[in-house]
């Protein structure tokens, strides 16, 4: 299937931007261009899949998207700049368990693939988003979004979206009803606190690990080593209980974010 020129897929975005009712000739133009980025979204999906898979990181999941033309048109309306210069009509998503985790992937994501602009979202747009968007140019030559999110800013997202698409579409933008927003902006501090102190415990532990492996190594026999390494089985122990402790209360944050997902289906 050819690719439609640029400047008629711009005279389409106009026309999505401006009427009310989508032609149904304009609905098989954008499913012409949207199809056109398949090749590109696989290619992308594909890399990041083998680079988890490289870095070790456990429990990480990738999905992908090519966008819905009426969510586009909410998009166009919002956004006054040419259908062609979207970055996120074809859009993949890696979340992985932690923090750690996302910043652990960054540089072998940067050597995987032609990255051409970072977006670090981790201090929060004005509707509490969290997460990190590379725009990628695949080896076609096209541009594809991909987001790395924790967990937590997935769950967190998640919780928006349903929101947004259950009560009102200006919550994904920092709108929307009063009543919405406040508790949004709480679990979106909230999630970063706990992203940010459990990856700092898990930091602490792998750094006290490896140490304790390579004293094991360097000087097994020796009876100070032997004292030191079980004064850093400790260390670890401490560290590992705190870690228990935070992802009990990580479990809070899930409970009150679907409280709040319910309000949408109320």
């Amino acid at each position: 299937m050819d690719t439609p020129p640029r400047a008629e897929i711009d005279r389409l975005g106009r026309r999505l931007r401006e009427r009310g009712e989508i032609a149904p000739e304009d609905r098989e133009l954008y499913a012409r261009f949207r199809d056109g980025y398949q090749d590109a979204l696989d290619n992308v999906k594909t890399t990041t899949e083998q680079t988890a898979e490289q870095v070790g990181i456990a429990e990480w999941s990738v999905s992908t998207r090519l966008k819905r033309l009426e969510t586009l048109v909410l998009k166009l309306r919002r956004k006054d700049y040419a259908l062609s210069r979207f970055h996120d009509i074809a859009g993949c998503r890696l979340v992985v368990p932690t923090l750690s985790d996302v910043r652990r992937i960054q540089e072998p994501l940067f050597q995987a693939l032609d990255i051409q602009r970072f977006r670090d979202y981790h201090d929060g747009r004005a509707d509490g988003y969290r997460a990190w968007h590379l725009i990628v140019r695949a080896s076609g030559g096209q541009i594809v979004e991909l987001q790395v999110r924790s967990r937590l800013q997935d769950h967190w997202a998640n919780t928006s979206e349903s929101l947004a698409f259950a009560i009102d579409h200006a919550i994904k933008s920092g709108g929307g009803p009063a009543e919405i927003r406040p508790p949004l902006q709480i679990l979106s501090a909230w999630g970063w606190a706990l992203d940010t102190r459990r990856a700092a415990l898990l930091d602490q532990i792998r750094g006290w690990e490896h140490l304790r492996s390579l004293l094991i190594e360097s000087s097994a026999s020796s009876p100070g080593a032997t004292r030191l390494v079980t004064t850093l089985d400790t260390i670890v122990s401490v560290l590992s209980a705190e870690d228990e402790r935070v992802e009990n209360e990580i479990g809070q944050h899930q409970t009150a974010s679907e409280m709040l997902r319910a309000i949408g289906r109320e």
